[in-house]
């Protein structure tokens, strides 16, 4: 989750906190470096995302003065050997750390934050001209909008915008860098603002960014809106369920509900708000699991349900693993799971005849997944093909204590199916239970072959006006590997959930050691900006940790004005479900379901009437509406 781990914990939002003023002025004037880069650019690219954008703490331990009781050393030894223990990483020596480096930063914390060094001392801002403050919206409180930052070279030579930050981890670019200017030229940056989901409505708030010129030259500019409640929100009739719902698909009048355990119950709409089961479905559920060694572990029952998807004819396709995850309440000891559990699995029907003797086929075993929820899990079908989003190993590219095993040459993909493939192909049987992963050579060119690249948690998949696309989930602040070239160096790897238009070949920012993809995202966050063959930016940010999953486009007749509109599911941050209306690269944002009726929902469905069906995991429930508010 980023974020992300949507389907077994609420993620904590990190409070926006500004390392930027708005006047263009730094509060003092020193140079202190970390890498090459002003010590407080480095803490807030780096450090922020555990221990606060005002060291005050998040996840990781505050950072101030009184609460550094030990001495120097402890500290420099703590960055470089980390403390597994309690979730900070190591740095090691690949890091490039030098003796003055780790001085400066452990005098950094040390000295209150009133006083810190706002980033950006020693600034030269006359090469560019642009405005201070862009002001756009108003926006939906729970939502986003994307605002556009036009800038112009008066330097009179040629110079590169290499890099965009945000302390407040509010305001995203959606350009890839660097962008070259000539003299005189000028050019428009497009990003997106999130506020605060709490932001209070009819409230003006910011968001604080800069970016940065090869030059040295660092232009500030505040993004200002002012959120407003919801012209419309849904109105909701509840339907109780046994037990956590996961992934949602419509057929015809038939819903379909897969759960946690691994159940999926099959529902038919006998008026626009009511249900009646058809079938409850136990086929996946007693799929035998593993240990990681490949043991045989019957008592293990139960899979997760990643992905459902139909096709033409009612064949009923699911992705499912091993249910075990080490987070959450659902937390194992050890690591306990086989993490090649993943399996595509077609069910025939009719509705009522899925679980039928001789009705499931195994199409894919031995998909990789990995010790928490990244798995085989957005699955979109269109004329005989299905596209399947794996998970990344890792969190940001490299290893960390919770996600202790590396990527795979098949993990992080989007792989296309070509389901008209011989009877003789199937099951593709990837690797066998245990320890050794499957290659790309274990893919078969034609039938089962990787469309996309540097997926992290992709959650939602499907084709949207003719195209393909993917919600995916920023990173929780786990290292990149050392880029493929350039000056190594971490960048700040606490990312935004984020929607891709998926392209064949398409990079879309994940790194991969096992594919020799060494670069988060478009390079531009590394200490020097190293080029990303093949990354495609996305077209729209959603923010941090909101844990956008499912996606559907609305057709139907309830809600006329949402009529062929991308719809989101989100499990947490701005909570509910968005409307977003896509028009090339532009994307404006509607809340349509949030607080306090809906809350972590996990996947959502557009019903045979245009009823939006909402999946809530912790309330075992769903929600249909059938009508505004």
């Amino acid at each position: 989750m980023k974020a992300g781990r949507p389907l077994v914990v609420l993620l904590l939002l990190v409070g926006a906190c500004s390392g930027y003023r708005s006047d263009d002025s730094p509060t003092t004037v020193a140079t202190p470096l970390v890498l090459g880069v002003p010590v407080a650019d480095f803490f807030q690219a780096t450090c922020a995302a555990c221990h606060g954008t005002d060291r005050s703490g998040v996840s990781g331990p505050a950072l101030l003065p009184e609460t550094l009781v030990e001495n120097d050393a402890f500290y420099t030894t703590t960055i470089i050997e980390g403390r597994p223990e309690l979730g900070m990483p190591a740095w090691g020596e690949a890091a490039g750390f030098s003796e003055q480096d780790l001085a400066n930063l452990v005098e950094f914390l040390r000295t209150d934050p009133a006083a810190t060094i706002v980033s950006g001392s020693g600034e030269n801002t006359s090469d560019v001209d642009a405005v201070g403050v862009v002001a756009v919206g108003p926006v939906d409180v729970g939502g986003s909008v994307q605002f556009t930052w036009t800038l112009t070279n008066r330097s009179g030579a040629p110079l590169d915008l290499i890099r965009f930050s945000s302390p407040s981890f509010s305001v995203f670019l959606l350009d890839t860098l660097p962008i070259p200017l000539g003299p005189g030229e000028s050019v428009d940056l497009h990003g997106v603002f999130v506020p605060d989901f709490d932001a209070a409505p009819g409230v003006e708030v910011h968001g604080d960014a800069a970016v940065e010129t090869s030059s040295g030259g660092l232009r500030r500019v505040t993004i200002t809106a002012t959120p407003m409640l919801p012209t419309h929100t849904l109105a909701f009739t509840e339907v109780g369920l046994p037990s956590q719902p996961v992934r949602l698909a419509t057929w015809g009048s038939y819903l379909y509900v897969g759960y946690f355990n691994g159940l999926i119950d099959v529902f038919q709409f006998t008026d626009p708000a009511t249900l009646e089961r058809v079938e409850q479905i136990e086929t996946i559920a007693t799929t035998l699991n593993h240990g990681p060694d490949g043991t045989p572990q019957p008592e293990q029952t139960g899979r997760l349900i990643g992905g459902l998807a139909l096709d033409e004819a009612g064949t009923l396709y699911v992705t499912h693993g091993d249910p075990r995850l080490n987070e959450g309440e659902f937390v194992q000891t050890g690591h306990l799971a086989d993490l090649n559990s993943g399996m595509l699995t077609a069910l025939d029907g009719p509705p009522g005849q899925y679980g039928a003797a001789g009705h499931r086929r195994d199409l894919i075993t031995g998909l990789p997944r990995n010790v928490t929820n990244h798995m085989p899990l957005g699955l979109a079908y269109r004329d005989r093909e299905l596209f399947i989003a794996v998970g990344g190993m890792t969190d940001s590219g490299a290893v960390d204590p919770s996600k202790p095993d590396p990527d795979t040459e098949i993990s992080g993909t989007i792989l296309r199916l070509d389901l008209d493939a011989g009877a003789e192909v199937f099951p593709i049987v990837l690797t066998e239970p245990g320890p050794v992963f499957a290659s790309a050579h274990d893919l078969i060119p034609g039938v089962l072959e990787v469309w996309a690249t540097g997926v992290r948690n992709g959650f939602g998949l499907t084709f949207h006006q003719g195209e393909l696309y993917l919600t995916d989930q920023g990173s929780d602040g786990g290292a990149a590997p050392p880029p493929a070239q350039g000056v190594p160096g971490f960048g700040p790897n606490f990312g935004p959930d984020h929607l891709h238009r998926v392209t064949r070949g398409a990079f879309l920012g994940q790194p991969n050691q096992a594919r020799h993809q060494l670069v988060l995202n478009d390079g531009s966050s590394y200490v020097s900006h190293v080029d990303s063959p093949g990354y495609v930016p996305p077209v729209h940010y959603f923010g941090i940790h909101n844990s956008a999953t499912g996606i559907a486009t609305y057709h139907g007749a309830l809600f006329p004005e949402l009529e062929g509109r991308l719809l989101v599911a989100k499990f947490s941050g701005s909570l509910g479900a968005q409307a977003l209306d896509i028009d090339g690269d532009r994307v404006t944002v509607t809340v349509i379901a949030g607080l306090p009726t809906a809350r972590n929902v996990t996947d959502l469905a557009v019903g045979p009437d245009g009823q939006i069906v909402l999946a809530d995991f912790w309330g075992l429930r769903l929600l249909i509406a059938t009508a505004w508010e």
